[in-house]
């Protein structure tokens, strides 16, 4: 399912009052979710031994700016 139809269904559901309040606030109408990045990645360069992480793919060093680079792993 995806996301704009998923919020209908909460939205309907909410509005229908079929949700029981459970002490807290409850939703009166669906709010905007923004999608989240894609996943990050930690990036290592031969060079100057420099870590980092980005999500997007990098063509070089930002610390000293070579291009000899390579990706280790999805960050956590």
């Amino acid at each position: 399912m995806d996301l704009p139809a998923a919020l209908a269904v909460v939205q309907k559901v909410v509005q229908s009052g079929m949700v029981q309040d459970a002490g807290g606030p409850l939703l009166s109408h669906a709010e905007q979710v923004e999608p989240s990045p894609g996943p990050a990645w930690r990036w290592f360069c031969g060079l100057c031994k420099n870590e980092w992480t980005v999500a997007t793919t990098p063509d070089r060093c930002p610390l000293c700016k070579s291009a000899s680079i390579v990706r280790l792993n999805a960050a956590a």
